[in-house]
């Protein structure tokens, strides 16, 4: 197997020298053809850059191909729901990545699996008309995939907001979601950070994450890299993304700006413990 793969290497370095001696070879020929007085260097040169240009956007265009897989992976397993699912289609394409196996029995449209479908959606709509805040957010996730309705995310949203406001942290998640992508409803960051801060206040790592790259480039609140490095602390004990910004935060930040940090986030871990987080919003930044 490593000998398979050095082998692969060696080849993709390979590729790339071989396309440098290309590069440069046309290149000289077209310096000579301007040496010679040659009017044919000006589309010899034209020829050149309009063939680089697209063999590096096709590079450039696998790259972040492959990034966007990683990062639609990453959120399936998570289980949370955004812009990355806004259909079916992208929820099949994260199922191909896992397990090709799953992907052909929702695409030939499985009869059992549409039954199971419905049947959840009225056993949700039962549940959730009687106030149960859990099956009202099941029932907006149902609505947002298609799975067992006909897909709508305004829908999912009414279902999402009632869920929210019963103080239930996941769809408070999710609503920010919606608010920040313009999925189903206007895009508010406001409103946004509003969401993803009283979830946030309920100990949903995500939504602290989220919360914590609102303070730091201010969307929906005022720009505050020792709040937004305060939310990353709290968070990267279950988020590695957010373990990620913080520690990059505490390569470029001042020592001033990371001790305040640090105390908002002993502030608000003790709120945590005393479980008043749990009904808190609307924080304000101490100058």
């Amino acid at each position: 197997m490593e000998t398979l793969l050095g082998a692969i290497v060696l080849l993709a370095l390979l590729g790339d020298l071989l396309r440098d001696l290309f590069n440069l070879l046309w290149k000289l020929k077209t310096k000579v053809l301007k040496w010679l007085g040659s009017p044919a260097h000006v589309e010899c040169d034209l020829q050149r850059r309009a063939y680089f240009s697209q063999a590096d956007f096709s590079r450039r265009r696998a790259r972040s191909l492959r990034s966007r897989k990683r990062e639609l992976r990453q959120r399936a397993a998570l289980g949370y729901l955004g812009s990355d699912f806004k259909s079916a289609e992208a929820a099949q394409k994260i199922q191909r990545v896992n397990d090709p196996a799953k992907v052909s029995v929702q695409a030939t449209g499985d009869p059992q699996k549409r039954k199971r479908h419905a049947d959840n959606v009225e056993n949700y709509r039962s549940a959730a008309l009687q106030n149960d805040a859990s099956a009202q957010f099941l029932l907006g996730h149902c609505y947002f995939n298609g799975l067992g309705v006909m897909k709508d995310e305004c829908e999912a949203v009414r279902w999402f907001r009632k869920a929210a406001e019963q103080n239930f942290a996941k769809a408070q998640l999710i609503l920010g979601l919606c608010y920040y992508h313009g999925d189903g409803l206007e895009r508010d960051h406001a409103k946004s950070a509003d969401w993803f801060q009283k979830a946030a206040m309920q100990n949903n790592a995500e939504a602290q994450f989220s919360l914590g790259n609102a303070y730091s480039t201010g969307e929906g609140v005022p720009k505050c890299q020792s709040e937004a490095f305060a939310w990353y602390l709290i968070a990267a004990a279950k988020h590695d993304r957010a373990a990620k910004s913080r520690d990059s935060f505490q390569t470029r930040m001042t020592r001033h700006t990371l001790a305040k940090g640090q105390r908002r986030a002993q502030e608000l871990l003790a709120l945590f413990k005393s479980g008043a987080g749990r009904v808190a919003s609307g924080w304000n930044i101490a100058p």
